[in-house]
């Protein structure tokens, strides 16, 4: 609808609203009626975000767990390798809520699922089942790694067909300062998960395939957190309401996922903690490029080693299917939409 349109509903809305509250007889229930009917269109185009906040695990809507002083009992994130070179920190004040959100459904349900890369091999039939948690990917008090905990580290499966794996993954969401300032000028979601897989050769050894070739599933591939973001984006796109969908294949600054860049080594470790996930407009604006940066570690001995020794890891800058979500209904629409464009209209 049009601008001037769109403010007219919103009168009636309020208008509707007061007499379901303060009007009498057919009236009243007339109004009432108006106002189910507006609460389930409503929901009909903002479903899809608040599907996409709870992949996240935004914070705002649950405040985030500490798997070091668990208090959600349906988390059932085990520790590891729950030691520190420091004293360990002690724990949060308040302590989260029963119900703190564990970590992010995304990554444990499907991100660890692409990085495993069980698809088209005998282990396509097995079991993965991940679990994520929130952390500071910088902690060290204690360190926060993921792991494989079944099949027992140094051991794999002897049928990749039949094969159950028991892993973990560490998510630190990055959110944007400016949204403190609560403008509506921002984006709100998170700009990137930093998140720490076990490698795609770990996980595949520990299905039992044979003759893993560390340098093909993860040292050169520069494909396993693009594909996780194109799913993401692909999700958020085939999830959004038809309407929003609509208007921003139509007005939008649509992304296009560049192939992963590898992080090396600074004077403080691994860039890749500081290695932003990229957001780089095309020169005539008409898309915007994203590009992840990866760091791989080759495993040993099935990942039968200390902590100390850092093996069978593949982390990852992730987008988040809540930010991807937030570009299609708001932030992708600015450049070319909104305020640019007189014909502007208000999706209702």
């Amino acid at each position: 609808v049009s601008v001037e349109a769109g403010h007219a509903m919103i009168g009636q809305a309020v208008s509707d609203y007061f007499t379901s509250l303060f009007g009498s007889g057919s009236i009243k229930q007339a109004a009432q009626q108006k106002i189910v009917d507006a609460v389930k269109k409503t929901g009909e185009i903002l479903d899809p975000v608040l599907a996409a906040l709870h992949l996240e695990g935004y914070h705002y809507l649950n405040p985030p767990c500490n798997s070091d002083f668990p208090t959600n009992p349906t988390c059932q994130y085990p520790k590891y390798p729950d030691k520190s070179l420091l004293p360990p920190a002690g724990p949060p004040k308040p302590l989260p809520p029963a119900d703190c959100t564990c970590g992010s459904e995304w990554v444990a349900n499907t991100a660890a699922n692409i990085v495993a890369g069980f698809e088209q091999t005998p282990a396509s039939q097995s079991k993965l089942v991940s679990k994520d948690a929130f952390h500071d990917v910088s902690d060290v008090r204690p360190f926060h790694l993921p792991h494989i905990f079944e099949p027992k580290p140094g051991t794999a499966c002897t049928d990749p067909a039949k094969c159950y794996i028991n892993a973990t993954t560490v998510s630190m969401p990055i959110y944007d300062f400016k949204d403190d300032f609560d403008t509506g000028l921002w984006p709100v979601t998170a700009s990137e998960f930093r998140t720490k897989f076990k490698s795609r050769e770990a996980l595949q050894q520990a299905a039992g395939l044979p003759n893993v070739n560390y340098t093909a599933t993860d040292e050169s591939n520069t494909k396993i957190c693009q594909s996780i973001n194109q799913a993401a984006y692909d999700w958020a796109l085939k999830s959004a309401s038809s309407k929003a969908r609509e208007r921003f294949l139509k007005h939008g600054q649509p992304y296009v996922f560049l192939e992963d860049k590898k992080s090396g080594f600074g004077v403080t470790g691994p860039t890749w903690i500081h290695d932003a996930l990229s957001y780089t407009p095309s020169k005539d604006k008409k898309t915007v490029e994203v590009q992840s940066h990866y760091f791989p570690l080759k495993n040993k001995n099935l990942g039968d080693v200390p902590f100390i020794q850092t093996v069978g890891y593949h982390y990852c800058k992730l987008l988040s299917p809540a930010r991807a979500m937030e570009w299609i209904y708001v932030d992708g629409l600015k450049e070319f939409y909104g305020t640019h464009d007189s014909g502007m209209e208000i999706l209702m």
